[in-house]
């Protein structure tokens, strides 16, 4: 990506203009496909983590409202219904993900946008365009943290996606530049989130708190509240107290215009997202090269070292714990067992013997570098052969079809079950025609009955 001119000192009201302006022709229609698939896909995983601990949790504290808590039955106020959903859709660690904003960018923009698009009875493509903007503004700032800011310990989801959904919740209340930079910095001053917290019903509340603290940063800004310029890169800013390393010069324009949200990657594992090479190259070694868990002496995973302060739980004793513990996730891979399914995370395959003895003879061999999902797995067997497989899921497809194919699939998975193949399939077509709706008012309700 090329370099704008913007340097310190303007960075945050250059950011500001950039997002303002992202309306119209702005947003090519390959943008809004994608984001029509990012928000698909965060509604089925909200579906489906309704009744997870941190969301059963929260629900009880919401207030009454006109807002649908998805698939629960109940409704409540604009900023509690962000709030619920925001963390349902992040419960199951499901969402999707995008190395440039080394996090969840879709978790704390799709439940502002829908909440306040369905308040305001905006069309549907509005609602794209402001989902774009979001993630957009998210991945920007991303970029410009690098790496330091993730490796001290902050969770980007829940930081810079309180950007995120600050610029997306602006872009619909119609923001102009200079009151979308006090959105900036009202968002900045409550910007948090610690990696300390995965495994933990903390994670999935970073991203419900980013979601509705953006929300307030730009209904704040929108009713004239100050905050100071230049929030990112101001002394003793944003990049200055938790982003070594940062870089204050915004990114200029991507190779043929393309925009942040292109580069989505989804799940298809219901796990931390840097296990999932590991995971496919685990299955492969057992499809393709025939590899059983009792022919390996010894597995090697040469992954990123990023991956040992995220997910590398040695021993796992929860469900939740399993998603983070990339050697347990490898022996599931080489077992064939199912890591998509929402049943398989459990304790009881937290303890599974067979699981264990596995992990017990898997050894991890990080390598230095940033943000990277790429993984080696080289299976030493008993008989003295070697076996390898190399796989990286962080390469976004350019086949839209076949990735809409997946998604669906993937939405009537974890739906279905949940509110019934009848109000799945008119969600979903509601969905597939979002670009041209009058509103979203329906598609909302038709998604609050269990």
């Amino acid at each position: 990506m090329a370099r704008d001119e913007t340097t310190a000192g303007g960075v945050t009201r250059a950011l500001a203009g950039r997002i303002v302006a992202l309306r119209g022709d702005a947003v090519p229609e390959e943008a809004r496909i994608w984001a029509r698939h990012c928000l698909t896909d965060w509604i089925a995983v909200t579906v489906a983590g309704r009744d997870e601990p941190i969301v059963r949790a929260l629900r009880g504290l919401a207030a009454e409202g006109p807002l649908p808590l998805l698939a629960s039955g109940r409704h409540a106020a604009l900023r509690d219904a962000v709030l619920v959903n925001g963390a349902a859709g992040h419960a199951l660690d499901y969402d999707d993900v995008n190395a440039e904003m080394r996090g969840h960018p879709t978790v704390p923009l799709a439940p502002v946008v829908l909440a306040l698009g369905a308040v305001q009875g905006t069309p549907g493509r509005a609602v794209l365009e402001a989902f774009v903007a979001g993630y957009e503004a998210a991945c920007l700032i991303g970029a410009m943290t690098g790496d330091g800011h993730y490796d001290a310990g902050f969770h980007a989801t829940g930081t810079v996606g309180t950007f995120g959904a600050a610029a997306a919740a602006g872009h619909l209340l119609q923001l102009a530049p200079e009151a979308m930079e006090r959105a900036f910095g009202l968002a900045a001053a409550q910007a948090a989130g610690l990696k300390s917290m995965f495994g933990t019903d903390a994670k999935p509340f970073h991203a419900g708190k980013a979601a509705v603290n953006g929300l307030l940063a730009a209904q704040l800004a929108a009713g004239g509240a100050t905050a100071a310029a230049g929030s990112l890169e101001a002394p003793q800013g944003f990049f200055a107290t938790q982003c070594p390393g940062a870089e204050a010069v915004l990114p200029g324009p991507r190779a043929e215009g393309r925009l942040a949200v292109t580069q989505t990657l989804f799940k298809y594992h219901a796990a931390c997202y840097l296990t999932h090479s590991v995971i496919e190259a685990a299955a492969r070694l057992r499809t393709e090269d025939g590899v059983r868990p009792e022919d390996i002496a010894r597995l090697e995973l040469h992954v990123a070292d990023t991956l040992r302060s995220v997910c590398d739980l040695a021993a796992p004793e929860t469900g939740l714990e399993v998603k983070f513990s990339v050697r347990h996730l490898a022996a599931m891979g080489l077992t064939g067992r199912d890591t998509a399914a929402l049943d398989a995370y459990t304790a009881d395959i937290a303890r599974d013997p067979e699981l264990v003895t596995l992990r017990e003879r898997i050894e991890l061999h990080p390598r230095p570098g940033g943000f990277d999902a790429a993984a080696r797995v080289v299976a030493r067997l008993v008989d003295g052969t070697v076996r390898e497989v190399a796989h990286d899921v962080a390469i976004p497809t350019t086949d839209l079809d076949a990735r809409e194919a997946r998604l669906l699939a993937k939405a009537r998975l974890l739906m279905a079950p949940v509110i019934g193949e009848e109000r799945t399939e008119a969600a979903l077509d509601q969905l597939s025609h979002l670009d041209g709706a009058a509103s979203i008012e329906g598609l909302m309700e038709g998604l609050a009955a269990r």
